[in-house]
């Protein structure tokens, strides 16, 4: 039988993996987790890594032998309960349906409620969950995945140990296969986002529709501009000096666009805390096939630019 122990395949992340694992071996791990942190960076396999070390029959940090771990890495362990959207939303008909599944015994060592993509559930949708949240079941925990801490809804969110993730390097992302965007593509991508963020707010909307009229590439802008604005937050960690050291020029994800990243950081946390949350919030509306010119000018507009 080949061993598959799911956090070895984890690319990154280890602080936060040793943090999990160190909970589960305690035996101290809380009703509800959140995971936040950039889309397509690993949240999910981390996730599906602490439950099989959670439901493990051998150990608790996943032997990846045991009939438990076999089961759980083919996704078709009693014990875990995987919830994705089907469509733009969760609905209440799939958060009943966990409701009832949990009302039956728990076999084994117990269960891990999964809900990928959290921030899509409906309000009835979480609150059908929230007192199955409050009042788990013995030995039952969930795991909320989710691109930031706002997108949840507040009864769930208020309920749930947040651990957050950063954003894989791109030495990281090349291997496990992600894309490397172009230079062209990203620089210009910046460029807009120094215009949205400054005065430029009819230059802006210019760029868009030129260059991101399509869902696809309004998509790749959004994620790059919270590539851009990650990196703007390493980049003010430098306090006090006009340019950043070596070191914190390695952590950016865009340290080829050094120049353009300084004029983001000039900016408050505050501000770029409000075009982040602006620009979920957009990313959001696009997924749920919202008009694209008219999403972005509102960004532009009323959120990221204001």
């Amino acid at each position: 039988m080949v061993v598959v122990r799911i956090l070895d395949q984890v690319v990154g992340h280890r602080v936060a993996i040793e943090k999990l694992l160190r909970t589960v071996e305690q035996e101290r791990l809380p009703p509800s987790w959140l995971f936040v942190g950039p889309q397509k960076q690993g949240k999910k396999l981390v996730a599906l890594g602490v439950a099989q070390a959670f439901l493990c029959e051998r150990s608790r940090a996943a032997c990846g032998n045991c009939p438990s771990c076999q089961r759980v890495a083919r996704r078709q362990s009693e014990g875990l309960i995987l919830l994705e959207p089907q469509g733009p939303t969760i609905k209440i008909e799939s958060a009943r349906q966990i409701v009832n599944d949990l009302s039956l015994t728990a076999l084994g060592r117990g269960r891990v409620v999964l809900i990928d993509d959290a921030e899509k559930l409906t309000a009835q949708a979480a609150n059908a969950l929230l007192k199955s949240v409050e009042e788990p079941p013995p030995r039952t925990h969930f795991i909320f995945i989710a691109p930031s801490r706002d997108s949840v809804l507040g009864t769930l969110r208020s309920r749930s140990q947040i651990v957050r993730f950063g954003s894989l390097t791109r030495e990281e992302r090349s291997a496990i296969g992600g894309e490397d965007v172009d230079v062209e593509i990203r620089t210009r991508a910046v460029q807009v986002l120094v215009e949205m963020l400054g005065s430029g707010r009819v230059d802006a909307v210019a760029q868009l529709r030129e260059q991101a009229g399509d869902r696809e590439t309004a998509l790749l802008y959004i994620k790059l501009w919270l590539e851009f604005i990650r990196d703007s937050w390493v980049l003010k960690s430098a306090a006090g000096v006009t340019k950043a050291p070596a070191a914190t020029q390695n952590e950016s994800l865009n340290s080829d666009l050094l120049e353009q990243l300084q004029v983001l950081s000039a900016y408050p946390f505050e501000k770029l805390g409000l075009a982040s949350r602006a620009i979920l919030q957009a990313e959001r509306d696009l997924q749920s096939n919202c008009d694209v010119n008219l999403t972005l000018e509102n960004l532009v507009y009323q959120n990221a630019g204001s």
